[in-house]
C-alpha cells in the first residue's frame, strides 16, 4: 500500500496533467533529465525524496568515477610496461645494429688500409716500369 510506480516519458513533460504536478512527476521528470549536478540539485532543494535520490546518485556516481579513474590508472601502468618493453628490445636491437656497423666500418678500413698499400705497390711498380722504359730508351 505504500508503493506506487509511475513510468515517465521524459520527452512528453509538458504533457503533465494537474494529477501529475500534484505528485510532482513532472519534477521528477526533470530532474531525471537535468544535465548537471547544479541543475540536479536546484530542481530537488525543495523535496527531501528528491534530495536523497540526488545524494545518492551523486555517490554512485562518485564511485564510479573513482572506479574508472583506477582502472584508467591501471591501464596507463599495463600500457607503459609495455612501452618500456618495447624500449629496451629496441634499445638492445639499437646496440646490436650498433656493434654490426662497427665490425663492418672496422672491415672497411682494413680494406681501405689493404688498397692503399696496393695503390702503393702500383705506384712503385709503375716508376719502375717508366724507368726500365727510359733505361731501355736510351740505350
Amino acid at each position: 500500500s505504500d508503493l506506487t510506480i509511475h513510468v515517465l516519458n521524459l520527452t512528453q513533460i509538458h504533457l503533465a496533467t494537474v494529477e501529475d504536478k500534484n505528485y510532482d512527476l513532472d519534477k521528477w521528470a526533470r530532474l531525471f533529465k537535468a544535465t548537471t549536478w547544479e541543475d540536479f540539485w536546484m530542481i530537488s532543494a525543495e523535496n527531501k525524496s528528491m534530495r536523497e535520490a540526488g545524494e545518492t546518485l551523486y555517490t554512485l556516481s562518485k564511485e564510479d568515477q573513482i572506479r574508472y579513474q583506477c582502472e584508467a590508472r591501471e591501464e596507463y601502468r599495463r600500457t607503459w610496461n609495455t612501452v618500456k618493453l618495447q624500449l629496451e628490445d629496441y634499445q638492445s636491437e639499437i646496440q646490436g645494429l650498433r656493434s654490426v656497423i662497427a665490425k663492418k666500418d672496422s672491415f672497411i678500413a682494413e680494406k681501405n688500409s689493404s688498397l692503399a698499400e696496393k695503390d702503393l705497390i702500383i705506384a712503385r711498380l709503375e716508376s719502375q716500369i717508366a724507368e726500365l722504359q727510359h733505361s731501355f730508351a736510351r740505350q
